[in-house]
């Protein structure tokens, strides 16, 4: 039928996401291998493979294809929002009147004026204005402001801005990972040596007893030219 617009591509995405956890299945099966060329694991292996490749290669090229043609028509999604007559926002309504009236008090509340809304006679800011409970406690701009979807957007936000991140494609050297090629001397395992781990030297105890002293010694200290002259002479 040429008029219907069906959601062909992400059915097809769809379809493939229910299909590879099975094929992963297989896949961690077959890593249970009693040898090199285990009979079966690698016969299952390769097929399974190939088929789980082709599934997610084929959802992300219709990934692309499916957000390439996407069109945002914000009338209309304004007006999806409008057709609960602000009943979509009775969550965030009770979470703002727990702190004023206790959570039991503050669903209460709020359904009361749901059942208002359901029977078609108001809109939800005006029950909420209506209700004796809540008329006290909030004032009309401040409803107003609760039931806006416009201004509640929860973690949509940080959600769209991750999904859009791109990875860096260089993300250059890690110098935290990256060591220095010329560290130099470690200070910590090679300690200066200290004074209590040298050595302290011998006191001279003069020659040993058994040994005689050195006649030579003491005729070179006899001798003429070893002797200083006396002062004032030629």
């Amino acid at each position: 039928m040429p008029h219907k617009a069906n959601p062909a591509r992400a059915t097809m995405i769809a379809g493939g996401a229910r299909r590879v956890p099975a094929l992963a299945g297989v896949l961690y099966a077959s890593l249970v291998a009693e040898d090199e060329r285990p009979a079966g694991a690698w016969h299952a292996e390769w097929p399974t493979l190939r088929d789980a490749l082709r599934t997610v290669g084929g959802m992300a090229a219709t990934a692309v294809e499916l957000t390439a043609g996407l069109r945002v028509r914000p009338e209309r999604m304004r007006a999806n929002l409008g057709a609960t007559r602000g009943q979509v926002m009775t969550e965030r309504l009770v979470a703002a009147l727990t702190p004023l009236t206790g959570r039991a008090e503050a669903r209460a509340a709020v359904a009361r004026a749901g059942e208002r809304v359901a029977r078609g006679t108001v809109d939800l800011p005006t029950a909420l204005g209506e209700d004796l409970v809540l008329g006290r406690l909030l004032t009309t701009d401040r409803i107003r402001t609760l039931v806006d979807p416009s201004g509640y957007h929860g973690s949509a936000g940080a959600l769209v801005d991750r999904a859009l991140r791109r990875p860096d494609p260089d993300p250059g050297p890690d110098p935290v990972s990256e060591p220095d090629p010329d560290p130099g001397p470690d200070p910590v395992r090679e300690p200066a040596p200290s004074p209590e781990s040298e050595p302290a030297p011998e006191p001279d105890q003069g020659p040993e007893p058994d040994q005689a002293p050195d006649a030579d010694a003491h005729a070179e200290a006899d001798a003429p030219e070893h002797r200083r002259p006396a002062q004032g002479a030629p």
